[in-house]
């Protein structure tokens, strides 16, 4: 097992309901600070991984987040977060102070009433474009960018978002086609409503999306293309690799073959590496991939796809040369 991203999913309380994510209705224990430690540390010690992403919920809401991040970046090539941009102005300055590397924003609409109609929570549109311009304006050299959640209910205006994220506000703009299964799960939706789109209206908009080899939105053509499948039929479109070329951490400390798919191995466990490597966990890492209908969110697909179409690298590598000159971000790590 050689990977190349962990997601750390270090809380799953939020203080939003957002219609495409069934986080917060999965609240958990959390591990205590002194516990991730030590998952990071066995982390590392048996299947290091290249590349750490910090998710959630919300993970800026554990007080100990920015302890959290010194400790990971003390290890990692490149440790990154994601936040629902909502909170004070103070969290995210102490941020920009830490040893972060990337920092996502989650907007997914250009209105305010829609952004705060499908988050569930009035006011948050203001909320996160306030906090999108503090960034920009304090920005201490972090790669911040917007992360937009394609669906039904914001595709028809995502094009409009995108130029005023890349030149209103000056940001990188990323994209994630949100796709839907036959199953539920902690992320994974049932939800075909995500995908109901007017067929002819979608296709100008994949066809924008993936010009330039997706390059504009931070994404490979092949990435788009496959996600954008699935999220018209519903049906899992590629080869998954989760728990070999990536995998996830619980609140609770459990190793997942992604954000979604928990095993009841415990990182913390006195014997993780033994029974990680075990023939028995390798057919079960294969059989929860086959059981799977595919991501709600595919972030993990881009991964293999570079690999598969290494090629589409290139594009993407000068997108995100241009904005870290743009943001004037030294070429360090990324």
């Amino acid at each position: 097992m050689n990977p190349i991203y962990c997601n750390l999913i270090v809380t799953r309380r939020c203080n939003l309901r957002c219609k495409s994510c069934g986080v917060w209705k999965h609240i958990s224990q959390e591990l205590s600070t002194n516990e991730i430690k030590k998952v990071i540390e066995k982390i590392f010690e048996v299947i290091p991984p290249k590349i750490i992403g910090i998710t959630g919920g919300e993970p800026l809401l554990r007080k100990d987040i920015f302890e959290i991040i010194e400790f990971i970046s003390k290890k990692s090539l490149s440790v990154g977060i994601n936040s629902n941009g909502t909170l004070p102005k103070n969290i995210y300055q102490k941020l920009l102070e830490t040893s972060i590397d990337t920092i996502g924003i989650s907007l997914h609409f250009i209105s305010r009433n829609k952004q705060d109609e499908f988050s569930g929570v009035s006011g948050t549109w203001k909320k996160i474009v306030d906090n999108l311009y503090y960034l920009k304006d304090n920005n201490t050299g972090k790669f911040v960018y917007v992360q937009c959640t394609l669906t039904s209910y914001n595709y028809q205006e995502v094009l409009e978002l995108k130029k005023f994220i890349n030149n209103d506000i000056g940001l990188p703009f990323l994209i994630v086609p949100a796709t839907w299964g036959q199953e539920e799960g902690i992320i994974r939706t049932k939800n075909k409503e995500l995908a109901n789109v007017e067929r002819k209206e979608f296709e100008k908009i994949r066809k924008e999306l993936t010009k330039f080899m997706g390059m504009r939105v931070l994404r490979n053509k092949t990435f788009l293309d496959i996600a954008f499948k699935q999220f018209l039929t519903g049906k899992k479109c590629w080869n998954c690799r989760a728990g070999e070329l990536y995998f996830a951490v619980s609140p609770e400390g459990k190793f997942c073959i992604c954000q979604d798919i928990e095993t009841e191995l415990s990182v913390l466990d006195e014997y993780f590496e033994r029974k990680l490597r075990s023939k028995e966990m390798k057919r079960k890492i294969i059989e929860l991939r086959e059981k799977c209908s595919g991501c709600t969110y595919p972030c993990y697909l881009e991964t293999q796809t570079i690999i598969s179409h290494p090629w589409e690298a290139i594009p993407l590598a000068l997108a995100y040369l241009y904005w870290k000159l743009r943001l004037k971000i030294k070429w360090q790590k990324i």
